[in-house]
């Protein structure tokens, strides 16, 4: 024995003691690779930036493991302590959270989650603002506000017939003259209106309009009852011409892109939207209508089958519902798909009710014709990327512990990609070409939101 281990060049093992049982052993080799992984989850843990200092009720005692005695050296080594519930990671979940802090606003550093959350006014500057307005104003800007006006054209034309009783109510203060005291006065009420209710495209082009009017009238010392009726005249212009007439210009031109026995699938109804519909049903166009219903569009379904109740219209059309979902499967069998726009932007997007853009994103995967209806009083000097900056606030009934409104998402762009002709009161133009319409366009002022 003393030879080989000689001619080995290792060293005899040592007898094994007999204190030492094969459970020790064990309990021995658990404890090196607890003490392991636990000096590794503590150089993860100095890697956070706030390292947990509590600990958990359920978390488990320190358990203190004997003295042992060496193997090789037979001498006692020190009791170690190891916390199993720490020392073991990968038998726990892991479980990500984020701070409380993390979501407080941050004026330096503005996100996406933060726009969709519109805190509502303080009690002493709403009640300042709403001092200050005309109480036509604040009257249609509560209706807007909780969508009891709907539409951008009725919401347009409601806010000018306000306007055209302000304007006959107005008294020049005394030091100025009728066109700069109006103005001003006009342009502040505009302003206190926006913090009752947001501005849609249509109201913020017929104020931009006005204004600028106002503006360019002639500073002549003349009658105030001449200049109020030259502005009222204005006014009526435009709502006939920009506005009714518009209407009947897209229907004429909408009518070309409805053939007999189509199958037409609607989504984003307006004005100019249920009277073409209407009109294809009169003048005898046979068609197939597929409308899409959600929660915020159950007042504007139910115009279009008042309106298509008429008998020369049930023996033409065939009307059926769809949810939104259903409506992502059944656009496959239809020929087109008609919405009506709430904006048109000069990179080509199309602003409408929210989930046109994921409409018409299907539709162009199965190469079906994509058509938006716009008038021309709704075009819009800017280019979005996104709808967030642009979004209007629907409240509700109730509001939370935080004084906050809960968001909806009540419009979104459609690329100009995706859509595949823009019905205007001008004529049938692409998405792009926005920026040479408003350049022929007289007198046009575009919104600046």
């Amino acid at each position: 024995m003393l030879s080989e281990s000689k001619k080995s060049g290792s060293p005899p093992r040592p007898p094994p003691s007999e204190d030492i049982s094969r459970d020790d052993v064990r309990a021995q080799r658990e404890a090196k690779k607890l003490a392991k992984a636990a000096r590794k989850n503590k150089s993860f843990k100095g890697k956070l930036a706030n390292p947990p200092t509590s600990t958990s009720e359920n978390e488990h005692p320190v358990v203190p493991y004997p003295a042992q005695k060496s193997l090789k050296t037979g001498t006692t080594s020190r009791a170690l302590e190891v916390k199993p519930a720490e020392a073991n990671p990968s038998s726990q979940s892991v479980s990500i959270g984020v701070s409380a802090d993390l979501l407080k606003s941050d004026s330096s550093s503005p996100s996406v989650i933060h726009s969709l959350f519109k805190p509502k006014k303080g009690k002493e500057l709403a009640q300042s603002n709403v001092s200050k307005l005309y109480p036509p104003f604040y009257n249609v800007g509560l209706k807007v506000r909780n969508n009891v006006i709907r539409g951008a054209n009725s919401q347009c034309v409601k806010l000018l017939d306000a306007i055209k009783d302000y304007v006959r109510c107005y008294d020049v203060p005394p030091g100025t003259t009728f066109k700069h005291g109006l103005f001003a006065d006009l342009e502040g009420n505009m302003e206190n209106l926006k913090t009752v209710c947001s501005f849609s495209i249509s109201m913020s082009n017929a104020v931009q309009f006005l204004l600028f009017y106002l503006h360019n009238m002639p500073d002549d010392d003349g009658k105030v009852i001449d200049f109020k009726n030259e502005i009222l005249d204005v006014i009526d212009q435009y709502i006939v011409e920009k506005i009714e007439k518009a209407v009947e210009a897209i229907v004429l031109y909408g009518l070309e892109k409805i053939n007999e026995g189509d199958k037409i699938m609607v989504y984003s109804i307006t004005e100019a939207l249920m009277s073409l519909l209407v009109k294809a049903a009169e003048d005898g166009i046979s068609y197939e209508l597929i409308l899409i219903q959600t929660r915020e569009t159950k007042v504007e379904l139910a115009d279009v089958l008042e309106k298509l109740k008429k008998p020369t219209s049930d023996q033409t059309v065939r009307v059926s519902a769809v949810n939104f979902s259903s409506a992502l499967y059944k656009i496959r069998s239809c020929s087109k798909l008609l919405m009506g726009g709430h904006g048109l932007f000069t990179n080509g997007g199309v602003m409408a009710q929210s989930g046109s853009g994921q409409l018409a994103l299907v539709a162009d995967t199965y190469n079906k014709p994509v058509v938006f209806l716009c008038e021309t009083f709704k075009f819009c000097d800017r280019s979005p990327l996104d709808f967030l900056p642009l979004e209007e606030y629907m409240p509700e009934q109730f509001q939370t512990e935080d004084d906050f409104l809960e968001p909806k998402l009540i419009y979104d762009v459609t690329p100009s990609n995706l859509v595949t002709v823009v019905i205007t009161d001008i004529d049938m133009l692409p998405s792009n070409g926005l920026a040479a319409t408003l350049r022929v366009q007289e007198g046009s002022t575009p919104a600046k939101l």
